[in-house]
């Protein structure tokens, strides 16, 4: 069992690593409308999930305040799309089906209610709203591998990727970096966040993921351009209040932890596309109060 699950966890690092094609799926945030009547047009978001194999998976809402619905579904090979519309129990209230353009930026269609009556809808891609975007963008940076190449010219530096190097703290120097805007120290022997992360004003992306990190610090609250944010594999019970003022944050990722709650201020996450809080003790009604706080985000337990 012990091999097996080294092996588990080396498959799920090498993917993080070497291919987040593997590891992320893009991403699309559209906004369009339901017709219900000539001129009378709802309003509609929606943020839609595409895996490699064209199941949909994401969430629609047309009053943020009234919460969000599940969506399900597939894109068939003509281009032809269907999503169950659902609620946090499961129960379908509607189903959209219709088309989507080749490279994504349209859906339309109809939308059919549980009465059967049907209505057009049409939605259209919001460029740059996905965080899928930002990973992209992160991905051609320079990386630098190790400290001492850095910090040669650390005015230069935009990523660090100090990964599997067994350290448990940041060099003194680590403070003239305040040009990076990535920063990866995935799988090595950090016990907390390290404060000195915070003093990177200018960082969109910070991974801790697999190391033993079982606190995250309340000084969180000053990375303001943080977009992406991985603490997935490590040894945390709770989060800092002051994690609801990452108001810029898109992705956030706490699987494999050992969270039961999280604070209210999580509902300040205004901008949250995706939340990762698979493999943790979390009950049923905790699921369902982050739910409430986060309506407007896709979240995986």
């Amino acid at each position: 069992m012990k091999i097996l699950t080294f092996f588990s966890f080396l498959i799920l690092v090498t993917n993080a690593v070497y291919s987040r094609d593997k590891y992320f799926y893009p991403t699309y945030v559209y906004e369009g409308y339901i017709e219900i009547n000539p001129g009378h047009k709802v309003p509609i978001y929606l943020n839609l999930l595409i895996a490699k194999n064209l199941s949909v998976n994401g969430l629609y809402y047309y009053k943020a305040e009234n919460g969000s619905l599940s969506l399900s579904g597939t894109i068939n090979s003509d281009n032809t799309i269907t999503l169950a519309e659902k609620t946090n129990t499961g129960k379908i209230t509607g189903n959209f089906a219709g088309w989507i353009a080749a490279d994504k930026d349209i859906i339309s269609g109809n939308w059919t209610s549980t009465d059967n009556k049907t209505y057009p809808f049409i939605a259209k891609h919001k460029a740059n709203h996905s965080y899928w975007g930002y990973i992209r963008r992160f991905e051609k940076l320079l990386d630098f591998k190790d400290f001492k190449s850095a910090i040669k010219d650390p005015s230069k530096v935009e990523k660090l990727y100090i990964y599997d190097k067994g350290i448990k703290s940041l060099p003194s120097g680590f403070s003239k970096f305040n040009n990076v805007i990535s920063v990866c120290l995935m799988a090595d022997k950090f016990n907390n966040f390290p404060v000195a992360l915070t003093r990177l004003r200018n960082v969109e992306e910070i991974s801790l993921a697999s190391n033993q990190v079982n606190e995250i610090t309340s000084k969180i609250s000053r990375l303001q351009n943080l977009r992406l944010l991985y603490v997935d594999f490590n040894k945390l019970t709770k989060l800092p209040k002051e994690i609801g003022a990452l108001h810029n944050l898109l992705y956030l990722d706490l699987s494999s932890n050992k969270i039961t709650s999280v604070p209210d201020e999580i509902k300040n996450l205004y901008q949250l596309q995706e939340l990762h809080l698979e493999n943790n003790p979390i009950d049923e009604t905790e699921k369902y109060r982050i739910r409430k706080l986060l309506p407007n985000c896709v979240i995986y337990f």
